[in-house]
Parts: C-alpha cells; structure tokens; sequence
C-alpha cells in the first residue's frame, strides 16, 4: 500500500525489521489501532468503554480480520514482553517509539514484572488455544486490556 515514509519506520520497528509484518500492519490499520490502544494504556483512569471497543476492533471474528488478529497476537506479546523485561532490569533493549514507551512505563507503575510476565505467558497460552479451538478472541484482548489497565 502507498504509506508515508515515517509511518512506514514506525510500522517497521513495531513489526521488528520485518517488511512483511509491516505491510500486514499498513493493510490491516493494526498501527493506527496499536497507537489508539497505547494512549488508552496511558490514561490516569480505565476508560471501560474505550477498552472494549478496542478489544471488539482487535479480536473481530471471521478470516477477513484474521491478519489483524494476528497482529494483535504480534503487538500485544512485544508490549508485554517489552514491560516485563524493564521490570525485571533485563538488558532487552527497550521501545524507541515514544508511545510504547509511555505506555510501559503508566504499566509498570501499576503492575510488577512477575505479574506481567505471568500475564505474557497466560496471553500467549490462551491465544493459541483459542486459535486452535476458533474461538472468539476479543473476550481474550478485552480481559488483557482492562488488566493492563487497572492498578
């Protein structure tokens, strides 16, 4: 798709130097929704309304949004690794996207690295059962979201 040079650089450092998953995040509006779900992540207070629509706009069912799905799989597991591994002072380099960095930061100040950690895994555990199983997946995003969220 036609994208502005500095929206492909975000897309490109969110997606890790990847082209492909870059493209996949420009098709897909994944970035735009990525930024809109940070700066929730950065509110003082849960925005319960906010959360849910993000978490319908991220885990939409059917294959059409399959690739958006996957991003989300993509962008939350980097989001929460990357706040886990600040916690814990791991040397993992951290976001230069100031976004994500704010957002690791509001969710560092309500939540330990352990706690996060254990989210990662239970995340990643129950995205690929859900998968596995089709289930629906906002219901997942959503319980993620408003966890991360709250202090």
């Amino acid at each position: 798709p036609e994208i502005d040079a500095e929206w492909m650089d975000i897309m490109v450092h969110i997606a890790d130097g990847a082209p492909g998953r870059a493209c996949m995040a420009a098709e897909t509006g994944s970035i735009e929704l990525y930024a809109e779900t940070l700066k929730t992540l950065t509110m003082s207070s849960c925005d319960k309304v906010m959360i849910e629509r993000l978490a319908g706009q991220w885990g939409a069912a059917g294959i059409r949004n399959r690739d958006r799905r996957h991003m989300a799989m993509l962008l939350f597991e980097r989001l929460i690794g990357l706040a886990a591994s600040q916690g814990s002072g791991c040397d993992r380099p951290s976001s230069s996207l100031a976004l994500e960095q704010s957002a690791v930061a509001h969710i560092l100040a309500r939540h330990s690295a352990d706690q996060l950690a254990e989210w990662h895994q239970e995340f990643l555990r129950d995205w690929r059962r859900g998968e596995s199983l089709n289930l629906a997946m906002a219901p997942l995003i959503l319980r993620l979201l408003m966890s991360l969220s709250q202090g």
